[in-house]
Order: C-alpha cells, then sequence, then structure tokens
C-alpha cells in the first residue's frame, strides 16, 4: 500500500516589526516618485534605488520594500474570510450598525442591536473576535472561511504591508516622454496616504479614536491583496497566463468527442486501440510541426524542389506532364522555409481548402494515383506503367498531401493527454496518435517506387466531398480518470519529439505496472458505474 503524502500547505505572511528586521527590509515613506533635487527617483519612495535595488538588478527583482500600518489590522484573507461569513461583520467594523455580543445556541456572535444596548466601530469588532465561535452550516464556502479564521486564532493581525519587488511594477516612460506608472502603485499609495494620518499619541492612548482611519487602512490594504488575486488568478491572469500558463509549445486543445471501438478484425494494427488518442490532420501537424517541415523538405517536396537557386519541377494543368518552372524566389522560400511551411499549416484552418488541388503559380504540385486498394503520389502522368489506368490520376489535395506526410511518421511517436485542471491521477497520461482524415474514409496501401504494394497501409485517407475531422478522441478506458464527457469538454494533446522520451513512453506502455495498481485493480477501465455516473451529473 502506497504511503500517504502529507498536502501542500500555505500559511499567511503575517509582517510584523520581528518580520522586516528580520528579512532586512527597507521602509517606504514617501508618496513622490522622483526627487525634486535630483531628478532620480525619490530614496524613500515606491521606486527608491536604495530601497529595491538598482535599475536592471537582480536585487530590484527579489527585494521588497514595506509600509508601517502603525496600527493593527486585520491580515486581508481573514477580513475578507470574515466579511464573506456575514454582512453584519463589515458594517459593524465601518461604524455602520450597531450590535452586540450574544451566546446563541453556545455559539458567541456578534447580533443587531441599536445605539442604546450595542456598540459600533473597528476597536469593538476586534477586540471581541476572539470570542467569535462560528457554526458550519454545512456549506463548504463557509466552513472553508471559519477553518482559515480558526488556524490563525490569535494571529489575525498585521501592521506592515509588504510592497512587491520594483521589477514587477517599474516606473516607465515612452519615446515622448509621457510617464506609466502600473497600477498597483496608485493601491500603495492609498495605504501609505492612509497610514499618514495615524497619530501614534492616539494608538498609545485611546486607539478607539482611530477607528475610520484603520477602517480606511484596512479597506486600502484588502483592496491591494484583491487587486493582487485578481492579478494572479483567471485565464488571462499572471499566474494562469505566464507562470502556470497551458499554452505549451506545439500543442492543441480540442473538444472530445466519442470513439467507436467496433472494428472488422478483432486485434486490427490500423484501428485504434486502448492506447491510442484520434486527431484530425490540423491538430496532429501543430503538434508535430518541426517533424512535418523536415518530412515535407525530405519527402514530396524534395522531388518538386531542389533547392532555392533551381527550377521547380511542377504539373502542367493541361497536360498533367512535369514541367521545369522558374518560379518567384518569395514562392521557393514559401515552401522551403520553416516559416513558410508553418504558414501553409495553418491554412488549414480553413477546411474547404483541404479538398482543394495545392497549386504554385498556376500548376500543380504533385498528381496522385488511387483505385480502390492503392495509392501513389505522381510527378508526371507518362511515369505510369500501362497495366494502371491513367483515368485515376488526379491532383493532390491539401488535406492528401498532409495525409500522406505525417501518416509515414504518426506511428513512431507517443505524447501525453491533459484535461484542466488536473485534479487527480489519470488528467495527464501517455498516449500514441491514430491519425484521422474525414469521416468516412478509406483504408488503402502504398505502391512503392516500382508500382508495388509495399505493406505500408494508410488506414484513414481522405475522400474528397467528405467532411474532415476536427477534435480529439482518448480511449473510453481513460473517460472516467479525466473525469470527462461529450458535452463540450476538453484535452490537450502534446507529442514528444526524442528518442529518449519516446523510448521511455515504450517501454512503460509495454509494462504490466501502467495497467495494474498496487491493489491489483485495473488503473485505466472501461466499465462505469452507472449510479456513481448518473450522480456525478446531478452533483456537477
Amino acid at each position: 500500500m502506497l504511503p500517504k503524502k502529507a498536502p501542500f500547505n500555505l500559511d499567511l505572511i503575517l509582517p510584523d516589526r520581528d518580520y522586516v528586521r528580520r528579512l532586512g527590509l527597507k521602509q517606504v515613506t514617501s508618496l513622490q516618485i522622483l526627487d525634486p533635487a535630483t531628478k532620480s527617483f525619490h530614496p524613500e519612495g515606491l521606486y527608491s534605488t536604495e530601497i529595491f535595488g538598482v535599475i536592471g538588478s537582480e536585487e530590484r527583482r527579489d527585494t521588497f520594500g514595506y509600509i508601517d500600518l502603525k496600527v493593527p489590522i486585520l491580515h486581508p484573507a481573514v477580513f475578507k474570510a470574515l466579511v464573506e461569513l456575514k454582512k453584519l461583520y463589515n458594517e459593524i467594523m465601518a461604524g455602520k450598525s450597531f450590535a452586540r455580543l450574544e451566546e446563541i445556541k453556545k455559539e458567541y456572535d456578534f447580533v443587531r442591536s441599536n445605539v442604546l444596548e450595542g456598540e459600533t466601530g473597528f476597536e469593538f469588532f476586534l477586540s471581541n473576535i476572539e470570542n467569535l465561535k462560528l457554526d458550519n452550516r454545512n456549506s463548504d464556502k463557509r466552513e472553508h472561511n471559519i477553518k482559515l479564521i480558526n488556524k490563525y486564532k490569535g494571529k489575525y493581525f498585521i501592521d506592515k504591508c509588504l510592497v512587491l519587488p520594483a521589477w514587477y511594477r517599474e516606473y516607465e516612460q515612452d519615446e515622448e516622454g509621457n510617464p506609466s506608472d502600473p497600477e498597483i502603485n496608485e493601491f500603495y499609495r492609498k495605504i501609505l496616504s492612509a497610514s499618514n494620518l495615524v497619530d501614534e499619541s492616539q494608538v498609545r492612548n485611546n486607539i478607539k479614536t482611530l477607528d475610520t482611519i484603520r477602517y480606511r487602512i484596512q479597506m486600502a490594504v484588502y483592496n491591494l491583496y484583491e487587486f493582487i488575486l485578481d492579478f494572479m488568478k483567471g485565464k488571462k491572469g499572471f499566474l494562469m497566463g505566464k507562470v502556470a500558463r497551458r499554452n505549451i509549445q506545439y500543442s492543441s486543445r480540442n473538444v472530445i468527442t466519442a470513439m467507436s471501438i467496433d472494428q472488422q478484425v478483432l486485434g486490427d494494427k490500423n484501428s485504434p486501440s486502448s492506447n491510442d488518442t484520434i486527431l484530425g490532420i490540423h491538430q496532429y501537424a501543430v503538434n508535430t510541426l518541426p517533424i512535418l517541415v523536415n518530412r515535407f523538405k525530405t519527402g514530396i517536396l524534395s522531388n518538386i524542389f531542389s533547392d532555392v537557386t533551381s527550377p521547380a519541377f511542377l504539373i502542367d494543368p493541361k497536360t498533367f506532364r512535369r514541367t521545369s518552372v522558374n518560379v518567384k524566389a518569395k514562392t521557393k522560400e514559401d515552401w522551403l522555409s520553416k516559416e513558410g511551411i508553418e504558414k501553409l499549416t495553418s491554412t488549414l484552418i480553413q477546411e474547404e481548402l483541404r479538398h482543394k488541388p495545392v497549386m504554385v503559380e498556376g500548376y500543380y504540385l504533385a498528381l496522385i494515383y488511387q483505385d480502390d486498394k492503392y495509392v501513389k503520389v505522381v510527378y508526371d502522368i507518362e511515369s505510369i506503367p500501362s497495366e494502371f489506368d491513367k483515368k485515376k490520376i488526379r491532383p493532390i489535395t491539401l488535406g492528401e498531401l498532409f495525409y500522406m506526410t505525417m501518416s509515414q511518421y504518426s506511428k513512431k511517436f507517443y505524447g501525453f493527454v491533459t484535461r484542466y485542471p488536473v485534479v487527480a491521477e489519470g488528467g495527464v497520461y501517455p498516449t500514441k496518435v491514430f491519425l484521422v482524415s474525414t469521416i468516412p474514409n478509406k483504408k488503402l496501401e502504398i505502391l512503392d517506387n516500382s508500382w508495388s504494394p509495399s505493406g505500408v497501409i494508410l488506414p484513414s485517407f481522405p475522400i474528397i466531398g467528405e467532411r474532415y475531422y476536427n477534435s480529439a478522441t482518448p480511449a473510453v478506458n481513460h473517460l472516467g480518470k479525466l473525469g470527462a464527457d461529450h458535452d463540450g469538454d476538453t484535452i490537450g494533446t502534446s507529442v514528444l519529439m526524442t528518442e529518449e522520451a519516446n523510448e521511455e513512453i515504450k517501454k512503460l506502455l509495454g509494462s504490466k505496472k501502467y495497467y495494474v495498481g498496487a491493489d491489483g485493480s485495473l488503473n485505466y477501465s472501461a466499465s462505469v458505474d452507472v449510479a456513481e455516473f448518473t450522480l456525478s451529473y446531478m452533483v456537477g
């Protein structure tokens, strides 16, 4: 039995005098950006080189500063948890409602009152906060907030506010000298302005007289906290968009469709297996772009474009004969450069173009021979042996060009399927790829250079006029652990391109431990508990 792993825990940062002293942080005290005397950054301001380090240095990227709030307030996470529990709490701290602490069913809580029997204000609330005993009421969000409050009982308060390193909020000027001051700095200025109103003698003698200012500081710090949370979270946030972004180069994200698991011949190697993920030609072209570029250059295109200085050998659209054509330098670049092939790949988005012949300056790129069993790329109609019907020769289409090129290597590379968010084992798993063109399609065998059967099977050769496959289909035995269904859920796919990585996945998929768990049960099964499945839909 596997050992139980400890969870990944996060703690609140509770900056106080000892905290900033221990880290050697310096205090921000000035609202000014520039020093009037030197026109440099103010030495005590938000951009100070003395506090945060010289511009461009690692110190400026890593060094925090702090603002002395001069009075204790609630940590913004605790404040957020409290005001989400009950609207009255915020009204008491703001001085808008009167209340009294009352015992209700052995639980102590604030209840509304009046000016004669109750009290109000920031200090009144904070002086009684540790007497609160809160019930859960079977709400996940409420339970989370109460656990947070109880965890930090007695450690709710902060009197320092950390200031992010200047590198993340740098002051800049454009070419015309217009200043650019990031929005976050305005939050720091509001905190600094409010804390400058604090009379420290009142803190010592009668802190209750500072209720209005303390609430103002509390809200300024809380608004900063919310701003940073919004900045970090969400699809466009810094954390999701930059640090934990899901945009992996040469990957694609596609809607899940159902896999047909019936086969005419059981165990047919040219049918999708339980380790296959079905992908369309556009998705797979994006996933394997570096490989595709190389295979284009060394494959079909090598018979047409020899180099950038020589003429191209294209097909005359009237005679279907091979013709030497002095094409433009830009045309050669489009067909021989990485950028040009990437641009060609992007045209696959337009499905109607996939069925059209590939043209180069008014000439066909290549021809194709196809009958009921065989297929072959042809570069001159006169090269066809007499026993083959020339009426079955036609221009190669864009979809056929990509499918024939990619099908030659699609079985050699493994990849990964990921469904976000990854919440459990099975949310990411290794896979083979089964490349599909149109639905329906044909299974054809490639003819070799001598026009004999090569033994190379194309299991999904496109049919002109049929709709191309434009989604992704994981094997049915992976749907359960993916937590996925067919109502619009998506998966991301990426392909491994190194020999070492592909060999490692090949070994994994060939081992028993991948399929059988430590308890002897199957790790991936196509069987589904009907009751569990139904309940998951009722809850979700």
